[in-house]
């Protein structure tokens, strides 16, 4: 089946511009960072989604790098290289905002955008929610936690509890990491050979399998209540969605953002033609092109004017 990477191989290995740093929530759980070694203004954070670590967003770091700003990309618990609970419990939404948040709290973040990918984008959602003082925007990308998601009954169906014993890394070959990157890009679709290795590279521990499938099946894909998101309607936000998302129902999540306008009257919907559910892989310069303009709007990454103004 082949070696998969080893850690000390993983992204960003290489990169002079970003560093690898670790933190410990409050239950000691580890996380990893990766960091940019210079820059200023307000911290971006970046927050991957379900089976993925700080690697998705490796086209978009240097991009913000280049431009002078401050970043940090983050590996969820159960992913890339940081501690994998066993609990199922520790995979529902509020357990993964609970873990979130103590980073930001336990690192002193403040003044800081959150930017998330798919189920990122629903887990920086609810932190924004709860940390009202600390993130001063909100940028979601192919959010999930706005409506239906392609093909997640299939997914528990063929994960039942008594397969959970089972799990481990010869459950998942090379093959089946690369068909599933397949379904995610979209019509710019390429990826190389050292790329999949990547996204293969997590799978060589077992507690990152199971807390893929703990995720399935406990997380809250679904809409929130409208009243969870009352402490986000001062707040700019930003989704960005791709025209050929075969994960989420993009047309689900434009839906929710217009029938609730009111409530959240500073939200952007944007798509970008041609890309799939991974667009900051797809289309990372126009990512980033479309984010650089939109915080460049809220005033988030020139001192603030813009959102003070908008919030007056």
């Amino acid at each position: 089946m082949g070696e998969r990477l080893s850690p000390e191989r993983w992204f960003p290995a290489g990169l002079p511009s970003l560093a690898v740093e670790w933190a410990a929530l409050g239950d000691g759980t580890r996380i990893r960072l990766v960091r940019s070694t210079g820059g200023h203004g307000p911290l971006l954070v970046f927050v991957h989604g379900w089976g993925c670590s700080a690697f998705t967003w490796r086209h978009v770091l240097p991009r913000v790098v280049a431009a002078g700003h401050r970043c940090v990309a983050i590996d969820l618990p159960g992913h890339g290289l940081s501690d994998k609970p066993d609990e199922s419990a520790r995979y529902t939404l509020s357990a993964m905002v609970a873990a979130l948040r103590d980073l930001l709290v336990r690192q002193d973040w403040h003044d800081l955008v959150l930017i998330g990918h798919s189920m990122g984008g629903a887990i920086s959602r609810d932190v924004a929610g709860v940390e009202p003082d600390r993130v001063r925007a909100l940028a979601m990308l192919a959010p999930a936690g706005f409506g239906r998601i392609r093909r997640l009954a299939t997914g528990r169906l063929f994960s039942p509890d008594w397969t959970v014993p089972l799990l481990g890394p010869t459950v998942v070959p090379r093959w089946a990491v690369r068909r599933s990157m397949e379904r995610t890009y979209g019509a710019r679709a390429g990826f190389t050979e050292a790329e999949v290795d990547e996204y293969w590279a997590p799978t060589q521990f077992a507690g990152f399998v199971k807390a893929s499938r703990h995720l399935l099946h406990h997380f809250a894909w679904e809409a929130p209540p409208i009243a969870r998101l009352a402490p986000l309607a001062d707040k700019p936000a930003l989704v960005l969605l791709g025209s050929i998302d075969r994960v989420v129902v993009s047309r689900d999540v434009e839906r929710f953002f217009v029938e609730h306008a009111s409530a959240l009257p500073l939200a952007e919907v944007h798509w970008l033609d041609g890309a799939g559910h991974a667009l900051q892989e797809d289309a990372p310069a126009a990512t980033w092109g479309a984010l650089a303009a939109w915080l460049g709007r809220a005033g988030s990454l020139a001192g603030g004017a813009g959102l003070a103004a908008r919030r007056a």
